[in-house]
């Protein structure tokens, strides 16, 4: 069974101490950030993906509802 380290807490050569552990705060806050973001960009990804869809729909709806209208049209005058 291997052991993987704990990407979260990096211990730097020629340790520092109060320093390293500042070092590791910023590090984590940093990785916090990027994964906040991460998820904020995929809810807004499946948030727009969502809104496409009705898009779509709603386009393909409105040219059915052309295409129906056009067709009505052309039905009385071509007898």
């Amino acid at each position: 069974m291997s052991i993987t380290p704990n990407p979260h807490s990096i211990v730097l050569p020629g340790s520092l101490g109060v320093h390293d552990q500042h070092a590791e705060d910023i590090a984590r806050a940093a990785v916090e950030r990027q994964s906040r973001i991460l998820r904020r960009s995929r809810r807004l990804d499946r948030w727009s993906r969502r809104i496409g869809g009705v898009s779509v729909a709603l386009s393909r709806a409105a040219a059915g509802l052309r295409a129906r209208g056009t067709a009505a049209r052309i039905q009385p005058n071509g007898g």
